[in-house]
């Protein structure tokens, strides 16, 4: 009878055992190690800036459904810059209509210098509604002064649009340099020292003789 209860008890603690091996198994992931977590960069929802790098934004130009021949928009002012160096920025071009409009056929000219456009993201594009481009200028100056750049684009409406842009020149600061003066006056000769000089003897009269005559 108790062998038979301690064979009972026996069977009893290896089902336990069994089942606590079992339970920790299933807790580790089976191979008794943390399951490990997904790593990784998670997207934010940030969208890139299309913004051109063209230098500053200089100004706006509305673009309206093209029932106004001949447009032209307020003058844009152009920052000081040095002569020699470019000057110029972008400048932003925006249907204001109704209807889809495309521009093209741009130019710009000036009446000092050099002027170009360096970039233009306008040109034969479609602009809906409320959409916009962007075109960037860049002139150099050859001397100082005012000058003044005219930018012209054509709608698909065949309205010409005129921009008028100024802006002024100014001569470099040249850099200043320490300078060493010369002396204007060469230093005086030392005067001798020490140096006995020989006295010149006075001139003695020959004394006359003196005395009886001869007889």
């Amino acid at each position: 009878m108790t062998s038979v209860i301690a064979r009972g008890l026996a069977m009893t603690a290896m089902l336990a055992a069994l089942a606590a091996a079992a339970g920790c198994k299933d807790d580790g992931g089976g191979d008794g190690q943390p399951t490990p977590q997904p790593t990784g960069t998670t997207a934010t929802g940030s969208v890139q800036s299309t913004a051109s790098d063209g230098g500053p934004e200089l100004g706006r130009v509305d673009v309206g459904d093209g029932s106004d021949e001949g447009l032209t928009v307020p003058e844009i002012h152009v920052p000081t810059a040095n002569v020699g160096e470019p000057a110029g920025g972008r400048v932003n071009f925006v249907n204001t209509g109704q209807v889809p409009t495309t521009l093209q056929h741009f130019a710009a000219a000036t009446d000092t210098g050099e002027t170009s456009i360096t970039e233009n993201g306008c040109e034969n594009v479609e602009l809906q509604p409320g959409e916009k481009c962007q075109v960037v200028l860049s002139h150099t100056a050859e001397e100082p002064g005012r000058f003044s750049v005219t930018l012209t684009a054509v709608t698909s409406q065949g309205t010409t649009l005129t921009v008028p842009l100024s802006g002024e020149a100014v001569e470099a600061s040249k850099p200043t340099t320490a300078t060493t003066e010369e002396p204007t006056s060469e230093p005086a000769s030392p005067t001798a020292t020490g140096t006995e000089s020989t006295p010149t003897p006075d001139a003695t009269d020959t004394p006359t003789p003196t005395g009886s005559g001869a007889s």
